[in-house]
């Protein structure tokens, strides 16, 4: 069905806090409960769903992508001449090339909003820690069994640009100060 991601909290963290950081990130918040989820932890926990659109499939959490593709230079043009390419079929490598690069831009930018959004949130004193997990959907996110198979705990001082774009399905990481 779909990818999504979630972010975990403890229940005390009021959702007033948590959705006006997430709104201002540019991230959604949709308060869901999952049975199989909350029983893997020892207290009580909110979950909220963070997607802006549809799904998160193509998102940058979990994509392990740190290659983004660069611009259509002359000499990329100039060899594919070279190889005898027609000029329609080097105009539609062109347009798939600029496709290409406006994801990256689009994966950059939200790169910058979860880490925006984590930094924000762990150095709050409202909030302090978040847990966050990726999962590939077959059902509804209410009733998915999801169990954990690892659960990993990273530091905001060790949170680098690239370490979202790593993070696995159905593991918790959990972002600490």
């Amino acid at each position: 069905m779909c990818q999504y991601i979630n972010v975990v909290l403890p229940a005390d963290v009021k959702s007033c806090d948590i959705q006006s950081l997430l709104t201002k990130h540019g991230l959604g918040y949709y308060p869901f409960r999952n049975g199989f989820v909350v029983q893997q932890f020892k207290k009580d926990v909110q979950l909220i769903n963070t997607t802006t659109k549809q799904c998160d499939c193509g998102s940058v959490i979990g994509s392990d992508r740190n290659n983004l593709s660069k611009g259509v230079r002359p000499q990329d043009i100039e060899r594919l001449r070279d190889k005898k390419w027609s000029e329609t079929k080097i105009k539609k490598w062109i347009a798939d090339k600029t496709k290409t690069d406006i994801q990256a831009k689009e994966r950059d930018q939200e790169r910058n909003q979860w880490m925006g959004f984590l930094q924000e949130a762990i150095k709050s004193d409202k909030i302090g820690k978040i847990g966050l997990y990726i999962h590939w959907y077959d059902n509804n996110i209410f009733d998915e069994e999801i169990t954990f198979n690892d659960k990993r705990k990273i530091s905001i001082t060790e949170l680098a640009s690239d370490t979202l774009d790593k993070l696995s399905y159905d593991t918790l990481y959990e972002f600490i100060p």
